[in-house]
């Protein structure tokens, strides 16, 4: 990936300094030299300006040769010249002095030369940035960022293209969140100029690009570059130098998502345009041979890829030298290629060259996290273990440092780690050859739940403490503008007639003010300390003892499951004993049954599984009558995912009690519905749920044990422990448009709970406790708010959705409209609301409503449901659904767990909160019409028993 490099201004203002000579050589001594001057000088923006930079560089040399010491601003122009030649040429040995030697020049000089200086500083960062010298970067940015403020003004358009610059040093460094707000300023002033500078704004778009994909942000970042690469082919044409740029940078967005025809097409485009601008000996065409061989190497074709890749080399080491910093890619690439074949002792000598580069330069601790690893793996295939396990090690450490600096938010960062998971299943998998379980453990758990955690940490925390006051401002008006926005498009949507037009037409501004807060509250997390604080702190997992003598009281079995990119483990322990792991695999059965190759149980091969007839199994789940298939895939998960070691472990007897740790897609699929026993002749089957212990779910060990360790806050006894919510009055029918419904709220009513939600009432004061019910139009989001704070039990009862965009923030449970256009009072309770609220009193919340367990899940991370957010608001546990609910077996399953839960807490006794769900299931599948899993397997207790 590539970022632009040059400003304009320095040529620019060497042209106006040759007119200016000329048009006054009447008044010099020597009229022949000042012409030959500006002919000259002509002749460098011509052919700088076509991108020949190499004949640009020798018409800049001659320039200097034949310029006036004596006349400043001629000789200082032609010095600017000079230096951005050799910067563009990456001679930046030879532009760093040239540099040097005007601002000094400059700077000595009578007069004021301030933005003179500037311009030259600006182009100095960029020499330093490309060497590696971020330090030095940020020096001569800062001074030259110092000086346009005071001299041009906060608006002006080269203070935009030194907070550009600024940007790619932290970018260089890893530091996406510094990175992305600083552009989004930049991008900001472009955006208001009167003149527009579409240079400036495509360098913008080029370097969001950057930042996205350097974080996982695939689909972003492809956008971003389509539109600089939109934009820099109108500023100069389809076979400009400049393209290549943009077009390889697109290609890796490509690449990166699978779409590797398309990334090859753009690749080679550009490989046709750097060859012919610079010739085949460049170090701009190793650039693009060396993302060339990536992309070839990804078709399968290896040979071809290693051809590239050595090519690439070959150019750096010619031209730039073996130890230069832009040899490290093709180095690290054929290091991989010979990993990947065994080739160990030819990929040493590599891998140890790009970490001794790595280590030494001012990169990204990503860069190291990926060096290392590789060096790690490749130490243990040698024959090194400790090694190599020192390095994974580090690696890792690597990784979870660079997570706190990566822009965007919680879901960002969940994100960055989970696509970085490989390198923490490579440990474990050495770990458990090892016979190191316990370490395997502690390894799986230090990838788990890290966003989730810091949300907790976070809670009631004011985030725009400490950034600067007038910047707080502009950030809380705009949320709070967003808010009203969305609100009042909602109502609209409710009294808008069934016009399709009319509709979309509200839907889009819609999404347009959703978009708008979700940028809100990503740059709050980005320019914020006290989020950064929370993002850096070091994470200490749950030591396995402790873990050990957390279960020891419950009879209690732990398992914990990782699937990565390479391999799927499930790792198990009890109070005693150490803890045992085992590879997940398909083997040939298996895979042939869900069109797969065998192998280790990955992630990609977990998601076949999860699927049946190109259906996920939460739908397939989610109609009364289930396929056969369905059945059968539920049949064949038991025996995949459950080794016989560990099945007789659940099914013995031995264990009152499970706790699971799920990981990626396998988080959406509740393992009591596993069949142990497949019916026949009319036979039911046996489920997971009929022979095994009562089971809660953890989004990690470490979480486990501190949702179970915050005991209540001591508050004033509540005249309503209970607070019971059922059959909202959703105002007009279910709409036509299945969209409409899903963004308008326009639901039917929920009878049945209506009536769970009496019995929920009647059930606990029967043992003495109150409750605040709210029914039909009283339950409105507002009295639900007001009725939460302080409630012990929270049950509602209503429709719940999830939402795939933005990581879920608008996922809701759907309650009764308030009578205006209010943000905190629209009818939706959404997961970016839920965050806010203060749950710190709550021991249980019941979420009877559809997909409250569903979302974008997150390897590692878990799900980002809508009952996530009351984990995160401060309840205990919370139990939630995880398809689309029968509205009657669900009102009589939450009425038995209530009751099961009111007797020992009427008594003044902790219930088992596990066991009752569990009793309350077996009752309904005891039901002759609620046998299915569909009736009574979606609800999933998380948190502890």
């Amino acid at each position: 990936m590539t970022a632009a490099k040059l400003r304009w201004k320095s040529v620019a203002l060497f042209c106006a300094t040759c007119l200016a000579l000329f048009l006054s050589s009447a008044a010099r001594a020597d009229e022949a030299a000042v012409q030959q001057f500006a002919q000259l000088g002509a002749r460098f923006h011509e052919l700088y300006a076509a991108g020949e930079y190499q004949q640009a560089l020798a018409a800049a040399q001659q320039l200097v040769k034949i310029a006036d010491k004596n006349d400043l601003e001629s000789y200082t122009a032609a010095i600017s010249c000079l230096s951005i030649a050799y910067l563009q040429v990456e001679q930046y040995d030879q532009a760093e002095p040239w540099m040097l030697h005007c601002i000094k020049l400059l700077s000595e000089a009578p007069g004021d030369h301030q933005t003179d200086i500037a311009d030259m500083l600006q182009n100095l960062a960029i020499v330093y940035r490309c060497q590696h010298r971020c330090r030095e970067g940020h020096d001569a940015i800062r001074r030259c960022l110092e000086i346009n403020l005071r001299e041009r003004g906060p608006q002006h358009r080269y203070v935009a293209n030194a907070l550009d610059e600024s940007a790619l040093l932290h970018l260089a460094e890893g530091k996406y969140a510094d990175a992305e707000p600083l552009l989004r300023r930049a991008l900001a002033i472009y955006n208001q100029l009167e003149e527009a500078d579409w240079g400036g704004v495509w360098r913008v778009h080029n370097n969001l690009g950057l930042v996205y994909d350097a974080q996982y942000r695939f689909p972003e970042a492809e956008q971003a570059y389509r539109q600089a690469l939109d934009i820099v082919e109108k500023l100069y044409g389809p076979d400009h130098p400049q393209i290549a740029g943009a077009l390889i940078n697109l290609s890796s967005a490509l690449r990166s998502q699978k779409r590797l025809p398309e990334a090859r097409e753009y690749i080679l485009r550009g490989l046709a345009i750097r060859e012919k601008a610079y010739g085949g000996d460049s170090p701009f065409v190793a650039d693009i041979l060396n993302n060339a061989g990536g992309i070839e190497k990804d078709l399968g074709n290896i040979d071809v890829a290693e051809r590239l890749f050595r090519r690439s080399l070959a150019i750096f080491e010619r031209t730039l030298g073996v130890d230069h910093p832009r040899a490290t890619s093709p180095q690290q690439n054929l290091a991989v290629l010979y990993f990947c074949q065994g080739r160990y002792q030819e990929a040493e000598p590599l891998i140890e060259q790009v970490v001794k580069a790595v280590e030494n330069g001012n990169v990204s601790d990503q860069d190291r996290a990926t060096a290392i690893g590789l060096r790690g793996e490749i130490r243990w295939w040698l024959g090194r273990q400790e090694e190599g396990l020192a390095d994974l090690e580090r690696s890792i450490e690597l990784v979870e440092r660079q997570r706190a600096l990566v822009s965007g938010g919680e879901f960002a960062q969940g994100r960055f780690l989970s696509e970085s998971t490989y390198v923490y299943g490579q440990l474990i998998h050495y770990l458990i050859e090892r016979g190191e379980s316990a370490q395997a453990l502690r390894v799986m758990e230090r990838a788990r739940s890290r966003s989730l955690l810091d949300q907790l940490k976070l809670q009631g925390a004011d985030l725009l403490a400490g950034v600067p006051a007038d910047f707080a401002a502009d950030l809380r008006t705009r949320d709070e503008k967003a808010r009203q926005a969305i609100a009042q498009i909602e109502n609209s949507l409710r009294g808008a007639p069934d016009d399709p037009a009319q509709v979309k037409n509200l839907v889009n501004q819609l999404e347009t003010a959703r978009g708008e807060l979700v940028e809100v509250a990503r740059s709050i997390r980005d320019v914020s300390p006290t989020f950064r604080r929370a993002a850096a702190e070091p994470e200490q997992s749950i030591p396995v003892a402790e873990l050990q003598s957390w279960l020891a009281p419950r009879n209690a079995l732990f398992v914990e499951y990782f699937f990565g990119s390479n391999v799927g483990y499930v790792c198990w322990v009890s109070h005693q004993g150490e803890p045992r792991c085992a590879q997940l695999t398909l083997n040939d059965d298996a895979a042939k049954a869900v069109g797969a190759a065998p192998g280790p149980l990955t992630t990609t091969r977990l998601e076949l599984l999860l699927a049946v007839d190109g259906r996920s199994l939460a739908d397939s789940l989610s109609r009364p009558k289930i396929a056969p298939e369905t059945f059968d895939r539920l049949a064949l998960l038991w025996h995949v995912l459950i080794p016989s070691e560990l099945a007789s472990e659940l099914t013995g007897g031995q264990h009152s009690h499970a706790f699971i740790v799920p990981d990626g897609p396998l988080a959406l699929l509740p393992l009591e519905i596993l069949i142990v026993e497949p019916g026949g002749s009319g036979a039911e089957p046996k489920y997971l749920l009929d022979v095994g212990p009562a089971i809660a779910y953890a989004p990690s060990a470490t979480l486990l044990t501190r949702l179970d360790a915050a005991a209540a806050n001591p508050a004033a006894p509540q005249a309503a422990p209970v607070l019971t919510v059922g059959d909202p009055a959703y105002g007009a029918a279910a709409p036509s448009s299945r969209q409409r419904a899903a963004l308008v709220g326009q639901l039917s009513r929920l009878p049945y709970s209506g009536q769970e939600s009496r019995w929920v009432r009647d059930v606990f004061a029967k043992q003495g406790w109150q409750s605040t019910q709210l029914l039909g139009a009283s339950a409105s989001e507002a009295r639900i708010r007001a009725a939460l704070a302080g409630s012990k039990i929270a049950h509602l009862a209503c429709h719940g959705f999830a939402a795939a965009d933005y990581g879920n923030y608008f996922g809701a449970l759907a309650v009764a409209p308030g009578p205006a256009a209010d943000p905190l009072d629209d009818g939706f309770l959404s997961l970016h609301e839920i965050y806010q609220l203060d749950l710190k009193q709550c021991e249980l919340a019941i979420l009877s409503a559809c997909h409250s367990n569903f979302g974008p899940q997150q390897s590692g991370e878990g799900v980002w449901s809508v009952g996530r957010g009351f984990l995160v608001a401060g309840a205990h546990r919370v139990v939630a659904s995880s398809w689309l609910v029968d509205d009657q077996a669900a009102a009589a399953l939450v009425s038995y767990y209530a009751a099961s839960l009111a007797k020992p807490l009427g008594a003044g006794e902790p219930p088992d909160y596990a066991q009752a769900l569990a009793d309350a299931k077996r009752w309904v599948r005891r039901q002759s019409k609620w046998q299915s899993p569909y009736f009574w397997g979606a609800f999933e207790l998380i948190g502890p028993n």
